[in-house]
């Protein structure tokens, strides 16, 4: 009993310090988390921070690689159950929209790191992003090929997706002060918008999106 309450007290200070390193590294970015502050919030102390995690810059790609590899999973499992490319489309933007509406904290810190040029993006997280690119392409191949999508750079379809849901999750609070948009509309209503958005720069002309 005692081994098993030291794993789920183990496990519980590290969701702690996860919780509270996500949240500092969204509101204040990468050099205006500190570690003492984060151990603060998380209620422990810095050395068992450092028990879960070496160093600063290893929680920070933790929580990063946490949205690409969930991401890079959740686009594979698209491509695996196959369907139409609509369908195969539909089942990526709402892969990409429902990991992000998962980790709120993800567009901001994303929107920062790419503002500081990626500096912290370390290998394992570019080949997630790679794999997620590659599900786009090869979805993107078989509307090619079966004569329904026009050829285009998989990496601009990417992010005419990525763009507006960073947009449009990141901008909640302030949106919600500005009395602008829905700040708490459905996941689905935007995976809607989105798909219908992307699938009108990709159909050729005399059809119609499905």
């Amino acid at each position: 009993m005692v081994a098993v309450r030291r794993i789920r007290d183990a496990e519980e200070s590290r969701r702690r310090v996860w919780g509270a390193a996500a949240a500092a590294f969204a509101s204040r970015g990468y050099d205006g988390a500190k570690v003492d502050e984060i151990a603060a919030d998380a209620g422990i102390n810095k050395a068992m921070l450092y028990y879960h995690f070496a160093d600063k810059v290893t929680l920070y790609r933790a929580i990063l690689q946490d949205m690409f590899a969930a991401v890079a999973l959740a686009t594979t499992q698209v491509r695996t159950n196959g369907g139409t490319p609509e369908q195969q489309l539909r089942g990526y933007v709402g892969a990409l929209i429902r990991a992000a509406e998962e980790r709120p904290h993800f567009p901001a810190i994303w929107l920062r790191e790419i503002a500081d040029d990626g500096r912290h993006i370390d290998e394992g997280i570019f080949a997630a992003m790679r794999s997620v690119l590659a599900n786009l392409t090869g979805i993107l191949t078989d509307g090619v090929q079966a004569g329904v999508w026009r050829q285009v750079d998989p990496f601009l379809v990417q992010a005419g997706v990525a763009a507006p849901v960073m947009l449009v999750l990141a901008t909640r609070r302030v949106r919600q002060r500005a009395g602008i948009g829905t700040p708490d509309g459905s996941v689905d209503a935007l995976i809607d918008h989105v798909t219908t958005m992307t699938l009108a720069t990709l159909t050729l002309t005399g059809r119609s999106p499905a």
